[in-house]
């Protein structure tokens, strides 16, 4: 398969989303509602690759 010239992946490169979503400690819902919503904005955004933090559906203190 070949890209267009103009495609980041066919010059090496991948758009990357580092996400930090608000969390609650003990709410996971919330939390769940929230990575939800950053992983959304990462697809829209054309990421390949959307990190986020360990445990965050969960959260700790």
């Amino acid at each position: 398969m070949t890209l267009p010239f103009n495609s980041i992946y066919r010059h090496g490169f991948a758009r990357v989303a580092v996400c930090i979503p608000p969390v609650r400690v003990a709410d996971p819902a919330f939390n769940g509602a929230q990575t939800a919503a950053l992983a959304a904005q990462a697809a829209a955004n054309h990421a390949a690759i959307a990190l986020f933090p360990e445990l965050g559906l969960s959260s700790y203190a």
